[in-house]
């Protein structure tokens, strides 16, 4: 996670008026007491929701919440999912907005356990986790676990397609690799050719001069030209040495 995410920043209240930095302050110290009492109240309703819901049972716990309360059984489920997996960690979560309070409770276990124990030492050295923070990890948790649900759905019939597809590019590469192959190879004897006729040119133009032509090629860095006129025909590997091939190989027939 980048620095950015993990760091809060600071706001310099020295730029404001004295009495602009006092609203502020006065501003920030209220709203977050409020979204902590918001976060609060969200794992105390969910508690007493699961508390009625145990004594009066599914069927006549949706009606009694959907006649008693402006909000939905869904909604209702949530704080009671919230209180059940935060309802101790009050303290240390009661920074965080009522949404990021939610998803953190329907995150996996390891995932929330996580997130609680960077939330506790964060408030040990009084460097809270930003809620951005605890958002974009709980955002990459649901991705990945999205995507293996994904994964699991995917039926036999489309795994056994994708093996074919997969074999079939598999095989598509393979030609396209060996149309390649071949097509460099004829380009290398092309070259090799061309080669060869530049040889036999140089050779007989300057018969009596080649050791100066071949150092004129050395200095000028033309090691391949300066090689060339020792063996106009290239050279092969055998074994750890390379010698130079007496002949024009693999395309004498052309040469």
């Amino acid at each position: 996670m980048t620095d950015d995410l993990t760091t809060l920043p600071v706001f310099n209240y020295a730029h404001l008026s004295t009495a602009q930095a006092k609203l502020a302050k006065e501003a920030a110290e209220f709203i977050g007491d409020r979204r902590r009492r918001m976060s609060t109240s969200v794992l105390e309703i969910g508690a007493k929701l699961n508390d009625v819901k145990d004594s009066l049972g599914h069927g006549h716990f949706t009606a009694w919440v959907e006649s008693e309360f402006p909000m939905t059984i869904r909604t209702a489920q949530d704080y009671m999912l919230a209180a059940e997996k935060l309802g101790s960690k009050n303290e240390v979560t009661s920074y965080l907005p009522v949404t990021t309070l939610i998803e953190m409770a329907k995150a996996p276990g390891p995932v929330r356990d996580d997130l609680l124990h960077r939330i506790d030492e964060g408030q040990k050295l009084a460097q809270p986790l930003p809620v951005r923070a605890v958002n974009y990890i709980l955002s990459n948790a649901k991705d990945v676990e999205k995507a293996a649900k994904e994964a699991a759905r995917i039926s036999p019939e489309a795994k056994a397609k994708a093996k074919v597809r997969e074999k079939a590019n598999k095989q598509r590469w393979a030609r396209e690799n060996e149309k390649h192959r071949q097509r460099r190879e004829a380009e290398q004897k092309i070259q090799q050719r061309a080669d060869y006729a530049l040889a036999v040119l140089l050779i007989s133009r300057f018969q009596d001069d080649l050791d100066t032509l071949k150092l004129a090629f050395e200095k000028a860095r033309q090691h391949y030209l300066s090689g060339l006129l020792s063996n106009p025909y290239g050279s092969r590997l055998e074994g750890f040495r390379r010698v130079p091939n007496d002949r024009p190989y693999e395309w004498d027939d052309e040469a």
